[in-house]
């Protein structure tokens, strides 16, 4: 009996061992229960999103398909939420509306503190989950939807402007903290009004706004009235230093007028502008419409305002970019646009880095047989002479020419100049494709070298024409058609221009993005 009462504490050890492994065991395998409440956000496969009053989100996981239509409908709505918590992750036991129906109730805001709106003498609870429409300011009638809590209280899910709201189109005059003139009228702003980028004083806007009570005018939104910009091309008749006379029309200028580079009396241009309210015109942007071209060689005399380059006049006004000192002897490249009176006007001038002696400087004009270059449309291809940028270019069984070549095409010539004068094309090349439909790579072929795409939606599919969002391309046995393509779908279509203005379709395809 001493022997047993000895090690009695021994088997009372490992029984309490036992126990407490036991208990253990059991709290890890324990499921708890939580009550959550919230805006629901989501139903993402089998998980719902729950955003909470200070704004954090809360994923919680269906299993029930049941449960999870029954969740989808809840969607964007203020829902209790009763979960099974098992080792950190969260199961959904129960979903159910928040409060009840939504309810509504409209009248003038009073106050607009952080957590609590007074609206019609009726106070309601806002939150994070609290949907807020732009222009809310005291003295704004508005319109709250709105849940009632069991104790009571009343917590609105949106909150909106009940107001006829109006819409004025006019010039900004000036911009305050809280104040703009926008054509002639004065419009409130606060934090929540809306403003579009690019707002500033002479932009066309828009304005979206309320009249208060008291007349006041509330802008809800001011956004850029880009529409409204218009477009007119015509010849410089005058240029001033605030006005501009283009095609017999007017069109005042000022700080954030835009001009291309070319610019002088007698050039096409096309004008950017915006009408005022009195009528004035007002270009945003000048820019030359006339087909650029350019030519490499030796700059041969500078005198007042004609520069003689490879052997051609070229007339220089304040509008021709200069890059750097150019001296007599220089090799140099021009860009020049051809006048209706056959002049042509230089927009630019710079030195040619690229060509025999470029940079440097030489005594002479070029030598016969020198190579020279030349950039422009190409007029016409004839069997021993092409004319090229209004230049006139002998071919023959040793010129090189480039694939892609056609009327239209911009092409750069590489020729000699004999002592005659003549100039004989030793290559002609171009960046157009390489490869063109079978359609337009022929010797009367007139495509741009260029492909352009658009985007729109299949109107109809015919066997030689496509209409696509209301332009019609033309489609042919070189057409590349993309699977899926029918009436109805979005597609994108790369293109060729041709000179008569047709629009021929390289290839097709469904417009995924």
């Amino acid at each position: 009996m001493k022997t047993v009462y000895r090690y009695w504490w021994v088997r009372f050890a490992m029984l309490a061992v036992v126990g407490l492994l036991i208990l253990s065991v059991s709290c890890q395998g324990q499921v708890t229960s939580e009550d959550i409440q919230g805006f629901l956000q989501a139903v993402q496969g089998k998980e719902i999103i729950i955003k909470l009053e200070d704004g954090s989100t809360v994923r919680v996981s269906v299993e029930d398909p049941q449960e999870a239509t029954q969740a989808a409908q809840l969607v964007g709505e203020q829902v209790n939420v009763r979960v099974r918590v098992d080792n950190g992750s969260r199961s959904l036991d129960q979903i159910q509306r928040r409060g009840g129906e939504d309810q509504h109730f409209s009248g003038v805001i009073e106050s607009m503190d952080n957590d609590t709106w007074v609206i019609g003498d009726q106070s309601f609870k806002v939150d994070a989950t609290t949907v807020l429409d732009g222009g809310l300011a005291p003295g704004v009638m508005a319109r709250v939807e709105f849940i009632t809590l069991a104790d009571g209280t009343r917590l609105a899910t949106e909150i909106e402007t009940d107001e006829e709201e109006d819409h004025f189109t006019g010039t900004i005059e000036s911009m305050s903290e809280d104040t703009w003139i926008i054509g002639g009228r004065t419009f409130q702003v606060n934090d929540a009004t809306r403003l579009d980028e690019g707002l500033a004083v002479g932009v066309l806007a828009r304005v979206e706004f309320a009249t208060m009570p008291d007349g006041v005018l509330l802008a809800t939104e001011i956004e850029t009235d880009e529409d409204d910009d218009e477009h007119f091309s015509g010849t410089i008749e005058s240029i001033g230093e605030n006005a501009w006379v283009v095609g017999g029309r007017t069109f005042q200028l000022n700080a954030a007028t835009q001009f291309d580079e070319g610019l002088a009396l007698g050039v096409k241009a096309r004008v950017e502008f915006l009408t005022m309210s009195d009528g004035t015109m007002v270009a945003i942007e000048i820019e030359t419409d006339e087909e650029e071209q350019r030519i490499t060689g030796v700059l041969e005399s500078k005198e007042g305002d004609t520069w003689v380059i490879a052997g051609q006049s070229f007339t220089v006004t304040e509008t021709t970019r200069i890059e750097g000192q150019m001296e007599v002897g220089q090799r140099v490249r021009v860009r020049f646009l051809t006048l209706p009176d056959n002049s042509m006007l230089a927009t630019r001038i710079e030195k040619d880095t690229s060509g025999p002696g470029g940079g440097g400087e030489m005594t002479d004009t070029p030598a016969p047989g020198e190579d020279l270059h030349f950039t422009g449309i190409i007029e016409s291809t004839g069997a021993d002479n092409w004319v090229i940028g209004g230049q006139t270019f002998k071919v023959d069984a040793n010129t090189v020419l480039d694939e892609g070549l056609a009327v239209g095409v911009e092409a750069e010539v590489e020729y000699v100049l004999l002592a005659d004068g003549t100039k004989i094309a030793r290559e002609i090349e171009t960046d157009a494709p390489s490869v063109l439909p079978e359609s337009t790579s022929t010797g009367t072929s007139e495509a741009t070298p260029d492909d352009l795409h658009f985007f729109g939606i299949i109107q109809s599919m015919g066997a030689e024409a496509w209409v696509i969002g209301s332009e019609t391309f033309k489609v042919d046995q070189n057409t590349v058609l993309d699977d899926g393509l029918a009436v109805g779908v979005e597609a994108k279509v790369e293109y060729f221009l041709l000179a008569d203005g047709t629009k021929l379709a390289k290839e097709i395809e469904t417009d995924t993005n």
